[in-house]
């Protein structure tokens, strides 16, 4: 009898979880991803611009003059 019942309840979650999957694979994404790479590229030389020892200079240390 309990065995029956867990069962039952296995099933039930099971099929409910295949509806929620199928709800949610069948939304399309809210991300533009030129959107997001754009961001990301403004933010990029942003922090290049502030950063004492830009990017790509790898231990390299940049000689500042004031």
């Amino acid at each position: 009898l309990n065995s029956e019942r867990r069962r039952a309840e296995l099933l039930q979650v099971t099929h409910d979880n295949q509806k929620i999957y199928e709800r949610i694979t069948a939304q399309e994404s809210e991300y533009r991803r030129e959107l997001w790479e754009e961001d990301w590229a403004r933010n990029e030389q942003r922090r290049d611009g502030i950063t004492r020892y830009p990017r790509g200079g790898a231990g390299k240390q940049v000689n500042i003059t004031g």
